[in-house]
């Protein structure tokens, strides 16, 4: 409860049993902590003083008590914010070392692999996600964790929540996310309730239909792509770090970025024909569109092509493509 500012858990404990009754000797503290020492209890004692959180009471024995928490965990939360900010501080100045130094290697030494388990690359990941200051661009599309359909919404939202959060802090702090979506990902109708949210966050969604690669970039400074195995799971990320590779990649995003088409949240549209548009937009199939309208397979083509009509569109790409591009020149809705 109290590690945040540094306690570690005999001090907590220590702390919360003079908090529930002041004024104690170290052996009445003793006495209600089993399995305590009464060198133990001198030393976490000890540390409590120095720290601010308690205090000696005259007289003989030795009594202590702890200071009011609404004073001393402030005090101590300041000092840790001010840690932090300092720390903060000289982050600039050690990348500027950082970078000075990887002037004399070589070139393959800006390519880091990681092959942990999934716990692991995520750690990898999140650092990374946390490192931003500017931008997070990705290409999302498989291998992933789990398995295509495998998952109910309410699983993968659980799988995918501490990103989430991260992502969310990170917006709230003026950072752009950009990703593009494969086709493929959008016809898993799991993955519908997380592009939901995502967008609602604020993250920029548009779809494409066959991405080359997975792809994040963080900021101009790295990017990760992940391995997989010939069955397609996934064994790993590549972390590639600042280097003509690098620029390569984010090239790649920007290229691919302009040509994708922008994604709006279905159940967001105000009619059935503000949905199908909406779900034309973001690549669905006629088979999905009609499973989410609730209509027959053969109605949904009617109206598809009644739409490619309307806009002149010969192939059913074409007629996704305006539809996005309008769909992105809207305001959007509140």
């Amino acid at each position: 409860m109290l590690e945040a500012i540094g306690l570690g858990p005999e001090a907590e404990q220590l702390y919360l049993a003079l908090l529930d009754q002041p004024s104690q000797t170290r052996a009445e503290l003793v006495s209600r902590l089993p399995g305590w020492s009464a060198a133990r209890a001198s030393r976490v004692l000890t540390d409590l003083v120095e720290r601010g959180l308690v205090t000696t009471l005259t007289g003989r024995p030795l009594r202590y008590a702890a200071i009011a928490p609404d004073i001393a965990l402030e005090t101590l939360s300041r000092q840790q914010i001010e840690q932090v900010r300092k720390v903060q501080e000289l982050v600039p100045r050690l990348m500027k070392l950082y970078w000075e130094a990887t002037k004399s290697t070589t070139a393959t030494d800006f390519v880091e692999l990681v092959t942990a388990d999934v716990e692991g690359t995520s750690q990898r990941t999140r650092q990374l996600h946390l490192s931003a200051r500017s931008q997070v661009r990705a290409f999302e599309r498989p291998p992933h964790p789990w398995s295509p359909n495998s998952l109910e919404p309410d699983e993968l939202g659980a799988l995918l929540d501490p990103d989430a959060v991260i992502q969310r802090e990170n917006i709230a702090n003026g950072v752009r996310y950009r990703v593009v979506y494969d086709s493929v990902e959008v016809e898993d109708a799991a993955r519908w309730p997380d592009l939901r949210d995502s967008a609602l966050a604020g993250e920029e969604i548009r779809i494409f239909d066959g991405l080359p690669v997975k792809l994040v970039l963080f900021d101009d400074l790295a990017a990760t792509t992940a391995l997989a195995n010939a069955d397609g799971q996934p064994i790993g990320i590549v972390v590639v770090h600042k280097s003509p590779l690098l620029d390569a990649l984010s090239a790649l995003f920007e290229m691919y970025w302009a040509n994708a088409v922008p994604w709006v949240a279905p159940d967001t549209a105000d009619s059935t024909e503000d949905q199908l548009v909406s779900l034309l937009a973001s690549g669905h199939t006629d088979e999905l569109i009609a499973r989410r309208l609730g209509l027959s397979r053969s109605t949904v083509q009617r109206r598809v092509n009644d739409l490619m009509d309307r806009f002149g569109a010969r192939t059913r790409f074409q007629l996704g493509l305006q539809l996005g591009r309008r769909l992105a020149l809207e305001p959007r809705r509140t």
